[in-house]
């Protein structure tokens, strides 16, 4: 699965063998992530219920041709057994849950196929959290879409039993 990357590239992304560099995120897409993270991480922590990866970690969603796509957050329900890595250390394991913060350089219809690639590897729920609009969009396996404004909760009880979180706290200063 090796893949060199020319000097000089910092973050990346591999779509189908192509190396695809990514723009740094700004200051409020970095706020809403960390929100993200506290928020889903408190429960997912307390209960013990898997682990949560942040920081854009490496997703492998096809190994042929070779498409890595770097996730805002990825969490494993410990109930998917041992964790699988790259030789890189990627996650093979597909998540059960990948959060992605939308940027206002993100052109939809590249992060509406990012979407189907998480899905079609097997994740169970797409959380895409849009901060310009201050709303949420919950993307299912089974092909099911929920838009949440930022004054509804977000409630995720097969991943996260009891847990609700109004969709504005994700995006608090």
């Amino acid at each position: 699965m090796s893949l060199s990357v020319p000097s000089g590239v910092g973050s990346f992304e591999i779509v189908r063998g192509e190396i695809v560099p990514l723009s740094p995120t700004g200051g409020r897409h970095g706020r809403v992530e960390i929100n993200a993270a506290l928020l889903l991480g408190g429960p997912i922590k307390s209960q013990k219920l898997g682990h949560l990866y942040g920081g854009e970690v490496g997703v492998v969603v096809t190994q042929s041709p070779l498409t890595v796509r770097g996730a805002d957050l990825a969490f494993i329900h410990a109930d998917q057994g041992e964790v699988e890595y790259s030789s890189e250390g990627y996650l093979l394991t597909p998540p059960t849950l990948v959060v992605e913060v939308l940027s206002p350089n993100d052109r939809a219809s590249e992060f509406e196929a990012k979407v189907q690639e998480y899905l079609h590897m097997g994740v169970r729920v797409v959380l895409l959290l849009d901060p310009q609009n201050d709303c949420a969009t919950l993307a299912r396996f089974d092909s099911s879409r929920l838009f949440l404004q930022a004054n509804q909760s977000l409630e995720l009880p097969e991943l996260l039993p009891g847990w609700s979180i109004p969709v504005a706290e994700f995006f608090e200063a």
